[in-house]
């Protein structure tokens, strides 16, 4: 192999691995847009006055839902399931954020952008960030019998701002509100992800849920002091 030759190569691998680091950065530099994103939104909430039905048939407001309350979570051949909330992501009385606001015809629905909801797409049901919701798909809606989840279409799509933002947790992971179905994660760790990471957590609350209350003393931020320290130490 000529001079030449091994040169060119060489050249050809120096461009390959500037063009790594340069890929490197890109991602460092991303992760940390949604790291920051993540401390400065907090993560995906409900606002104070959305309402979920407790065990007992009663309809409470996220800002008085308690942990381990038993909230509606989802149907099974006829039957309603209740799940209990084992903490709070978010728990602020104070901050002002703004929402999607998801319309059928029957039912609205307040979201932050990033919180997972439950649609329909031929058939399959999965989760999507509210602000990825378009007028004409289908959300799951609780039956006017209160005996299943249902399809129902969304006609208008709008944003609002409120004061206050809560994030029940339920054992899982999922949450009826306003008769709606909508997941209990957000696109910062999609809920495909958070479930299985939040194992522990369930783990436990059924261990000892006193000192699971213990660890969900919540800081300035309406966070969690762990979740805090997860969103700026493995986050970023």
């Amino acid at each position: 192999m000529s001079d030449r030759t091994i040169e060119e190569l060489n050249e050809r691998v120096r461009k390959l691995e500037q063009r790594n680091e340069i890929d490197d950065a890109v991602r460092a530099r991303v992760a940390k847009e949604v790291a920051e994103q993540a401390r400065s939104n907090g993560l995906g909430c409900f606002p104070p006055n959305s309402i979920a039905q407790l065990e007992d048939g009663s309809n409470v407001t996220m800002a008085d839902l308690r942990l381990g309350q038993k909230v509606l979570s989802s149907f099974s051949n006829g039957k309603a399931n209740y799940s209990i909330v084992y903490f709070f992501a978010h728990q602020d009385d104070k901050s002002s954020t703004e929402y999607i606001s998801i319309l059928t015809q029957w039912h609205t629905i307040n979201l932050t952008p990033d919180h997972h909801i439950y649609i329909t797409d031929c058939g399959r049901l999965h989760t999507v960030p509210a602000r990825d919701v378009k007028v004409g798909d289908t959300v799951m809606v609780v039956s006017r019998d209160n005996s299943c989840l249902e399809e129902e279409t969304v006609t208008e799509l709008s944003k609002s701002t409120d004061v206050g933002i809560y994030a029940p947790i339920t054992m899982s992971g999922t949450i009826v509100v306003n008769s709606v179905l909508a997941s209990c994660y957000v696109d910062v760790v999609p809920p495909q992800i958070a479930h299985p990471l939040l194992w522990p957590a369930r783990q436990l609350y059924q261990l000892s849920p006193s000192l699971s209350t213990a660890t969900n003393i919540h800081g300035k931020h309406g966070m969690p002091i762990w979740v805090k320290w997860f969103m700026d130490n493995i986050l970023n």
